[in-house]
Formats: structure tokens, C-alpha cells, sequence
């Protein structure tokens, strides 16, 4: 199957608007870790509520989804522009944001090393992602299937180490990391360094 293939099928499975609810308290722990005004990227942003939500609690915020029907959405019913772009490989210049937002969507990931990096890219060092994957494994939700590829489990603190964040353990629990982008001095294996680095020159020539 290839990646035309694998997007053919998502898209026959989850055409439409992927509707979400408002999540006041995700809000309130942005607000407790990001000063107000600064500009915030919601990675996978399906009908564009949080982004609304971000906005009206006073951030610059921005989304991006796969889904048109969403794009169409969030402009018509919550006034929002999203863009549509691919996690894996997003078209904004490095160290944009100062915070990321990525909600039951990593782990949808065709490569979730690839999508990890990418939002180090995006941030600034000392900007924050704020992550919730399915949780516990071995649940329903959990499982890897082809809805969950990426989902990878235990092994996601792992992940998110190798590739240059820090948890923020009183904040984090129960599918939900919250993490803190180190500087590339800081990414703990030189080969990781040097492939972020990589990472960074292949996208629009940073």
C-alpha cells in the first residue's frame, strides 16, 4: 500500500468534519504554562474548536488538519482559518511557536519520529508541547491498528527524550506529556543532533 493508498482509505473512513468538544481545562493549563499573546500551533486541529478557544483566551493561535470539510468548518461556524498541512512535514519556519498543541492525533502518525521532530522544529527552545495520546495500552483506544500506526505506548517518554524535550512531570499523567523543547545542545545523542539539524535545512532552507 502506498502513502496516496493510505490517505485514499482515511479519507473513506473519516470524511466530513471531525467534530470536537471545547476543552476548558486543556485551555487552563495552556494558560498556566504559556503567558498570554503568544503565538501557539494546534497540530491536527480537526474543526478548529481549540484553536477558537486559544484565540478568545488570548492567544495568536493557528491549526492545521488534513481535512478540507474542516477547514471549511472552522471558517464558516468559528470564523478560524486552519490550514491544511501534514505533521510529518509542515511548512512553517523553524522556532515560529512558542507553544504546540497536539491532541489524540500523534498517535495517527505514519512516522512518529518524524512528526516529534517536526514540532521541535516549530518551537522555541523553552516553548512547550502539550501532547494526549490513547491511554492506558491495551485499551480500546490503545490498541495499534491502522486508525493507531503510530501509537507506541509505554514508549513514548523515550521518544519524546531522544528527540530533545523534557517532561514536565506535575503536569503530565494519563496519556497527557507535557514537555519543554530543549535547545539542539541539549538533544542528548549526536546522531539525533545531527538529524534534527537535517530536519531544519530540508524545510524551506533553514
Amino acid at each position: 500500500m502506498t502513502i496516496d493508498d493510505l490517505f485514499g482509505v482515511w479519507r473513506d473512513r473519516h470524511g466530513g468534519v471531525h467534530r470536537t468538544n471545547p476543552k476548558p481545562a486543556l485551555v487552563e493549563l495552556v494558560t498556566e504554562l504559556v503567558p498570554l499573546g503568544r503565538r501557539i500551533l494546534d497540530i491536527g486541529a480537526a474543526d478548529g474548536q481549540l484553536v477558537h478557544d486559544l484565540e478568545l483566551a488570548g492567544y495568536n493561535a493557528e491549526g492545521v488538519t488534513m481535512g478540507i470539510e474542516n477547514v471549511r468548518y472552522a471558517e464558516e461556524e468559528l470564523g478560524v482559518e486552519l490550514v491544511i498541512q501534514d505533521m510529518h512535514f509542515m511548512d512553517f519556519e523553524a522556532e515560529r511557536f512558542d507553544a504546540v498543541t497536539n491532541i489524540h492525533t500523534l498517535e495517527h502518525a505514519v512516522s512518529p519520529w518524524l512528526a516529534v521532530a517536526e514540532m521541535w522544529r516549530v518551537l522555541k527552545p523553552g516553548g512547550i508541547a502539550v501532547i494526549e495520546v490513547p491511554w492506558p495500552p491495551g485499551s480500546p483506544h490503545g490498541d495499534v491498528d491502522y486508525q493507531h500506526k503510530g501509537y507506541m505506548g509505554q514508549h513514548w517518554p523515550a521518544l519524546f527524550r531522544t528527540l530533545g524535550f523534557r517532561e514536565q512531570e506535575q503536569h503530565s499523567g494519563k496519556g497527557r506529556f507535557v514537555l519543554k523543547r530543549l535547545p539542539l545542545d541539549g538533544v542528548p545523542h549526536t546522531e539525533t543532533r545531527n538529524r534534527l539539524q537535517e530536519v531544519r535545512r530540508l524545510r524551506r532552507g533553514d
